[in-house]
């Protein structure tokens, strides 16, 4: 049995469904569109999240629709991840259902179904993780703020309509998170400030004893809860001329800066503004870049900042760039936040 034979025959099932083949055509054209709005879904979320300070700070000063609506959306940052997390699953679990309902409606009731199941399941996952997610997030990062300029006007109608559900899954998992911080603190904690009250003397001064407790608490807490966050980094890109980073620190004005590539998940390392002073007469096309120290220190979000404060000491340096689970840039921690 060739390939010819298997494709007339499979042509001449379609022709004689009882459903037609106009009705398959269009269940395939919305197949198309459901996997488009979900590459356009995961476009956007990485725009917006990948934006940087000066990105934003951009857009604040520009006066149209697009980036009005874009700081708008940033500025309820919550509501709008909630809203991606909403449609982007709504939009998968449409291409899912309808996928095995052409799939059953082709081979009927008669068919060895497992087999059929099992390759929409392959197909179905191949073409959501690779065109719905993979492709769409490659391009995005690429150009965050174009893609994102693009999607903000779409995205301020989503969120005006998931606002409510968006609230529901905010509310809870704000108490879930209360409940959990809630319950490790009264377990670590507590019970060594109990412990503290018990054995330090009578004579020991009330400010005596919140130091102490002050040195309990110091290691409980995680770098996320000091961490400067993404959105407020200050950082400097890569492609900047001389004269533009000069000006870009005059305004910044801290001693250390991280310098991205593109975006903030591309840290090519930390330029220290005491290494520029010798050069600071030189024209714009001066090679800055070969000043920038390479040696940057990334940290996990959940590390607590008492063994971060020591290897501050041991590696002597000021600075450490945060990452999440994924390995992007999440936010900025230095010896001072500690």
């Amino acid at each position: 049995m060739d390939e010819s034979y298997l494709l007339q025959n499979f042509l001449f099932i379609l022709l004689q469904s009882e459903t037609g083949f106009t009705t398959y055509a269009s269940e395939a054209l919305v197949l198309i569109l459901l996997l488009v709005c979900s590459a356009f879904i995961s476009a956007s979320e990485v725009a917006f999240f990948a934006l940087s300070k000066q990105q934003i700070d951009a857009c604040k000063r520009e006066n149209t629709i697009s980036a009005k609506n874009l700081v708008s959306l940033l500025a309820n940052h919550k509501v709008l991840l909630a809203t991606i997390l909403i449609v982007n699953n709504l939009v998968n679990i449409s291409f899912v259902t309808l996928s095995t309902f052409i799939m059953l409606d082709l081979i009927g009731n008669d068919a060895d179904q497992t087999f059929a199941i099992s390759v929409l399941t392959f197909l179905t996952t191949f073409a959501i993780v690779f065109f719905g997610e993979v492709l769409p997030k490659v391009f995005s990062n690429q150009s965050p703020l174009r893609v994102a300029l693009f999607s903000s006007n779409a995205f301020v109608i989503l969120c005006s309509l998931a606002k409510p559900l968006a609230w529901v899954l905010i509310i809870i998992s704000s108490l879930v998170e209360r409940k959990i911080k809630k319950k490790g603190y009264k377990v670590s904690v507590d019970e060594l400030n109990a412990a503290v009250e018990m054995t330090t003397e009578s004579e020991t001064s009330d400010d005596q004893k919140e130091l102490l407790k002050g040195i309990v608490n110091f290691g409980t807490i995680t770098v996320k809860q000091i961490m400067r966050s993404r959105m407020d980094i200050s950082a400097l890109d890569v492609h900047l001329n001389f004269h533009e980073l000069i000006e870009n620190i005059n305004d910044f004005r801290y001693s250390r800066t991280p310098v991205y590539h593109e975006t903030l998940d591309h840290i090519e390392g930390i330029l220290y503004i005491k290494d520029l002073i010798p050069y600071i007469d030189r024209e714009k096309e001066f090679k800055w870049q070969d000043l920038i120290r390479k040696e940057t220190f990334f940290i996990p979000e959940n590390k607590k900042i008492d063994l971060l404060l020591k290897d501050f000491q041991e590696k002597r340096v000021h600075m450490a760039v945060v990452v999440d689970e994924y390995g992007g840039t999440s936010g900025l921690i230095t010896l001072e936040d500690i």
